[in-house]
């Protein structure tokens, strides 16, 4: 198995491969936007709330999964240019019998700064470190000039080596990048039977999303169980086909607790090892 497939089965937990590829298609329904001009949301989390997901590979066939990495998510309050912003961090690690097999170490860093009120991205940053594999991946979201700027770098040479640059004119409303997309699911009280959209933005492009509230589900989890309620993509999220689900937990926070998407080898799905609120009473939060 190659770096960069192990790579996009652990990079999964971040959202970085959830919102991949060709726009989706949900059947009938009048899907709403998550996020549109002039409309404020009074976010479910706070900051300094952190995430840690484990990420597993179920293979085809009779084969057991296998443990690929883990990923950890962290919400702090920032500014950008002067606007109160979130900025959300990720970072995805190998670990487990797949890493092993593979014989490669990876650890992804991302990190997005998205408005404190209506939530729009203003940058995305994305390190990948795959085994000798490096890049460095910037995208600025100039809504003044109605613009994407992407630069892309190989820091592995001193200095930095430029790898690519290029603008993409047109922001279609207000615009998420791969890793707030994860956050801005958890905006809305999702009831089944909605669909939303959003207007995605991978590498530069735009994708208009489309997402349907399939229902309510109890969830198990090494942090106990949840009532839970569940977010699914139709008609092929990534490039080999495949689609993406993820439930969150039904009360205030609407945290999430497990996603899985079908990939070209199999399924990739994470679940939810631990929680903090970034409250004042720290440690783990469980839920029996």
């Amino acid at each position: 198995m190659s770096s960069s497939t192990l790579g996009k089965f652990i990079s999964i937990g971040v959202a970085a491969a959830w919102l991949i590829g060709a726009g989706l298609l949900v059947s009938g329904g009048n899907p709403e936007p998550l996020l549109a001009e002039n409309r404020f949301h009074a976010a479910p989390f706070e900051s300094g709330e952190r995430i840690r997901f484990e990420i597993n590979w179920k293979p085809l066939f009779l084969f057991p999964a296998f443990k690929a990495g883990e990923v950890t998510m962290t919400l702090e309050e920032s500014s950008f240019n002067g606007i109160d912003t979130y900025r959300i961090s990720g970072e995805a690690i190998s670990d487990g019998m797949l890493s092993r097999v593979a014989g490669v170490e990876i650890r992804n860093f991302y990190e997005s700064q998205i408005d404190r009120r209506d939530f729009r991205s203003y940058r995305l940053i994305e390190r990948t470190r795959q085994g000798e594999r490096k890049r460095d991946v910037e995208l600025d979201f100039d809504y003044g000039r109605n613009r994407v700027v992407l630069r892309e770098t190989d820091p592995s040479v001193d200095p930095p080596k430029p790898v690519r640059r290029q603008t993409f004119q047109g922001i279609p409303a207000p615009a998420t990048d791969i890793l707030s997309a994860f956050y801005v699911g958890r905006l809305p009280v999702l009831d089944p039977g909605r669909e939303y959209t959003l207007h995605l933005n991978n590498r530069g492009e735009f994708d208009r999303v489309r997402l349907a509230v399939e229902g309510l589900e109890r969830i198990r989890t090494p942090l106990g169980r949840f009532e839970t309620v569940k977010l699914a993509t139709r008609g092929g999220l990534f490039r080999d086909g495949g689609d993406f689900r993820i439930w969150y937990s039904r009360d205030g926070r609407r945290i999430p607790v497990r996603f899985e998407a079908d990939v070209k080898y199999g399924k990739v799905y994470g679940q939810i090892i631990a929680f903090h609120s970034g409250s004042v009473a720290k440690g783990i939060i469980r839920v029996n």
